[in-house]
């Protein structure tokens, strides 16, 4: 080995030394001394860092993903640049533009860099934001958890297991199964609920479901135990049908919707059958199209409008059976217009619907139409309804009661390694190298 080769391989071996060692050196210059987070619910949620570096550190960006919510928040800090810096980042939880319900999973991490461009990016912490106004007490399993904290087991243990068998009886008819875990939230007074729900929450609402979100929020006093029973399936319906709704074009009817929220909490109400019986007997019945969008607000007609609804969608079930129904949410699930929806799978459009639903409940005709000839179909096997479960025995073996674990503790930020660790080891190569092919005096 000549000695002009032998100094071209140290040579070689020593920048390769120094290219390993150059980037991954300057990322170990950023250290993390303390990473935490805390937050009061409905007040705000607060992130604290504190880093150091061999040079001044000039920008902290906090970055941050919420179950729901699309896209990721980036807060860039304030602060004064230095080798230690100490940063702040406080989310406002009482503006009303940045109203987020209890049950939410929060993951964030921070991005640093220094003067000399060294950056480093945190290991992700994930908390979930909680209600901690109250002790609550958590049944579930892999679909649903509901979290209570007014009433004895007894009362979470019904809800739940009203809520299991509601889930069970919408995957048995439609085939709808949840993606993502729905957690309700069961507040023991109304006066608890609306400070939940925060400013502009209507004073009549019992319960409300933050779709984008899966989660739940209920008022059930104890001794209301009824009304909860029917108040949980008809919220999970909805929280279980958006779920299925592809967006931004997926959406159901919302008659249809409503009409199928019913159907899963029960039979109607007296004040309902009451208002539909009426309404046929004195041909004031509501046009199904008027209902596509929001109901009307005043409280009879909005009364009679869930009736409609119910008594539609149980027109569907009987007539046309489970299979017909699953297919229709498919179609709309992919953004059917109401119309084109309904002649894809019945072959008449709405009007046509309430043709034969009027027909079938002995309601007059619309005024004014002439009943056409429908397009011929294949006539699908009529399927019974389902009657709803009644409420015996215990939830099913999957669920589990525990108690809701605390925030997890605050994560301890590890610090960045990288490739710099090889140089000793490459030094002592070099070393021996240089030792075994260095120039001998001849002799």
């Amino acid at each position: 080995m000549t000695k002009a080769w032998r100094l071209g391989l140290i040579g070689s071996l020593v920048l390769l030394s120094l290219m390993l060692a150059s980037p991954c050196g300057a990322q170990g210059g950023i250290q993390v001394v303390r990473n935490a987070y805390d937050y009061a619910f409905r007040d705000h949620i607060t992130f604290n860092l504190e880093a150091s570096s061999d040079t001044d550190i000039t920008e902290v960006i906090l970055a941050a993903r919420i179950s729901g919510e699309s896209g990721r928040q980036r807060d860039e800090s304030e602060f004064e640049p230095g080798q230690s810096v100490s940063v702040e980042v406080t989310w406002d939880e009482m503006a009303e533009d940045t109203y987020r319900p209890p049950g939410v999973t929060v993951k964030y991490w921070w991005e640093i860099q220094d003067a000399a461009g060294n950056q480093v990016k945190t290991e992700p912490v994930t908390f979930v934001y909680m209600d901690d106004r109250h002790p609550w007490q958590v049944l579930d399993n892999e679909a649903v958890a509901l979290y209570w904290y007014k009433g004895d087991d007894s009362l979470g243990s019904a809800l739940f297991e009203r809520a299991v068998q509601a889930l069970d009886q919408i995957s048995a008819e439609l085939g709808v199964q949840v993606e993502n875990q729905v957690k309700v939230f069961v507040y023991g007074t109304y006066d608890d609920l609306r400070v939940a729900l925060g400013e502009g929450s209507h004073e009549w609402v019992g319960g409300t479901s933050f779709t984008d979100y899966a989660v739940i929020a209920l008022g059930v006093a104890p001794d209301n135990l009824d009304y909860g029973l029917r108040v949980v399936p008809h919220e999970l319906t909805h929280a279980v049908l958006a779920q299925m709704m592809e967006p931004p074009f997926g959406k159901l009817p919302h008659w249809m919707e409503e009409g199928l929220a019913m159907h899963y909490e029960g039979s109607m109400t007296d004040d309902e059958s009451v208002a539909l019986q009426e309404a046929v007997e004195n041909n004031s019945l509501l046009s199904i199209r008027s209902l596509a969008s929001n109901f009307p607000q005043d409280y009879d007609q909005a009364i009679l409008s869930y009736a409609e609804s119910n008594s539609v969608i149980e027109f569907i079930f009987e007539v046309y059976g489970n299979k017909v129904m699953a297919q229709l949410l498919e179609v709309f699930a992919v953004g059917a217009h109401q119309d084109d929806g309904f002649r894809e799978v019945l072959g008449f459009d709405v009007d046509g619907l309430e043709d034969e639903w009027r027909a079938y409940i002995g309601a007059p005709s619309r005024e004014g139409v002439t009943r056409a000839t429908l397009v011929p179909m294949e006539t699908p096997e009529t399927t019974a309804l389902t009657p709803l479960p009644q409420l015996t025995g215990t939830p099913q073996a999957a669920a589990t009661r525990r108690e809701p674990e605390d925030n997890p503790p605050t994560s301890k930020s590890k610090s960045p390694t990288g490739l710099w660790c090889l140089s000793p080891l490459l030094g002592a190569a070099l070393l021996g190298l240089f030792l075994l092919f260095r120039p001998r005096a001849s002799g």
